[in-house]
């Protein structure tokens, strides 16, 4: 099983000898790095000791997948992530390389584009509808800039949930004035956001350990 790991990393590793183990970038991690969600520190993930197995399990599960992500963070993506957070350096029956692994940056980049900011074609088609179906007048030029500025921050699929919401539960005569937009955006977009950059720096832990595991061995041989 080493020699397999110790051919991979060899392939892998960009290494100049005279260099610190901490300066070393493999392919992976330059690839993680360009989906532009590593935005988090990459340091050791701390896990509460009051914190319990069901705890544990529900936040790697699908059951935590947020709504955007669903088709692409299957099952195999969730275990590994399991795995990582909590077997990774613990325990020695953690398995070093799996087939996920080398898949995660194009999941990643799936994943971001479905949070991409929306187009001006979309609020204005977001605004349109609130509009016509509550029977109101839009603000003038200058208004609608400022709602233009505001929205177009945020994903298609979380402005037409929006809309259906305010569509819904609204009760008031009126186009809601942005904050009530706000408040119904802006947690959603957080924790798609927020859930993305973790997976990107949970596997982005996941490189420094193989890198750590591999000098370590070469040290000893």
């Amino acid at each position: 099983m080493w020699s397999g790991l110790k051919i991979h990393m060899e392939r892998r590793l960009t290494l100049n000898t005279k260099q610190h183990s901490s300066s070393i970038i493999t392919p992976q991690m330059v690839a993680l790095k360009k989906t532009g969600m590593l935005a988090l520190e990459t340091g050791s993930e701390e896990v509460s000791n009051s914190e319990t197995l069901e705890d544990k399990l529900k936040r790697a599960t699908l059951s935590t997948i947020p709504q955007a992500f669903k088709k692409d963070a299957n099952e195999s993506l969730m275990l590994r992530v399991y795995e990582i957070r909590y077997q990774m350096g613990r325990e020695d029956s953690f398995p070093i390389e799996k087939k996920i692994d080398k898949d995660v940056p194009n999941l990643v980049n799936q994943m971001a584009i479905k949070i991409k900011p929306c187009t001006r074609q979309d609020v204005a088609v977001a605004l349109e509808t609130i509009a016509s179906t509550f029977c109101i007048n839009v603000p003038d030029k200058i208004g609608l800039d400022q709602y233009f500025q505001i929205l177009l921050k945020y994903p298609a699929f979380l402005l037409k949930d929006c809309i259906d919401d305010i569509i819904k539960t609204f009760p008031y005569p009126r186009l809601p004035i942005p904050k009530e937009f706000i408040d119904r955006l802006e947690p959603p977009y957080k924790f798609h956001l927020g859930w993305l950059r973790e997976l990107t720096k949970t596997f982005y832990r996941l490189e420094i350990f193989k890198q750590k595991a591999y000098i370590n061995r070469t040290k000893e041989d």
